[in-house]
C-alpha cells in the first residue's frame, strides 16, 4: 500500500472521504491505475492520479467532480508514482523517458519537467518532505531496496537505510519522521 504526503496530516475522516470521492470522480475515466492510496493526489482545486488511458503510465489532472483531465507528463514513456508538495506547485514522478527509472519533477501544470536522479538502478515512489526542501524515494542503486532522500534539486543525495528491503517512504505531518516498509525481519513491516 502507498500513503501519499499530502494526505499525512488530514483527519482520518477527512481521508477516507477524500478516498470515496476519488473513488466517484476516477471510477468512470478508463484504464486508471485504480483508486487508492498512491494512485491520486487532492491538491488545491486538482486531483493529480496516475493512470494508463493513453497506453503508457502517464500523470494526469482533473476537476474534483471529475471535467478537465489534462496530460501533465504526456510522454511515450512510463511516469506515475507522483506526489505533490502541499502547496499543489511541484510533482515529483518517477519516469524510465531515459532508459531507466529516474526521478524527475515538474510544475503543477505539467511545465518544467527536469530529471533529478541518473543511476543505473531504478528510483521510485517519490515524496516531498512537508516544507517541500526534500524529496525521499526508494532505490535500487545498491543491489536492494534503500531508502534515499535528496533536496528539491537533485542534490545532497543521502542513503537512508542500508539493511533489508526497504520501500514505499513518506515524511511525517511535521516532517521529522519517515515511515516505510521493510522486510529486514523477513516480514513486511512498518519502520520509522
Amino acid at each position: 500500500m502507498h500513503k501519499r504526503g499530502l494526505l499525512s496530516g488530514w483527519s482520518w475522516c477527512g481521508l477516507f472521504g477524500a478516498a470515496f470521492l476519488a473513488a466517484l470522480v476516477v471510477s468512470g475515466c478508463g484504464d486508471d491505475d485504480g483508486v487508492g492510496p498512491g494512485k491520486y493526489e487532492l491538491v488545491p482545486g486538482r486531483i493529480i492520479f496516475e493512470t494508463h488511458r493513453d497506453g503508457n503510465g502517464e500523470i494526469y489532472s482533473m476537476e474534483s467532480d471529475g471535467s478537465d483531465p489534462v496530460n501533465l507528463t504526456n510522454n511515450p514513456a512510463n511516469d506515475g508514482e507522483g506526489g505533490a508538495t502541499r502547496d499543489g506547485k511541484r510533482i515529483a514522478f518517477s519516469s524510465d523517458r531515459d532508459g531507466n527509472t529516474e526521478i524527475y519533477v515538474m510544475n503543477a501544470n505539467g511545465s518544467g519537467q527536469t530529471r533529478l536522479t541518473n543511476d543505473p538502478g531504478r528510483d521510485e515512489e517519490p515524496q516531498w518532505s512537508p516544507s517541500g526542501s526534500r524529496i525521499v524515494f526508494e532505490s535500487f542503486r545498491s543491489g536492494d531496496r534503500q531508502i534515499w532522500s535528496m533536496r528539491a534539486d537533485g542534490s545532497d543525495l543521502v542513503q537512508l537505510t542500508a539493511v533489508g528491503t526497504n520501500s514505499e517512504p513518506f515524511y511525517s505531518p511535521n516532517g521529522s519522521k519517515i515511515v516505510f516498509e521493510s522486510g529486514r525481519d523477513g516480514n513486511g513491516n512498518i519502520y520509522v
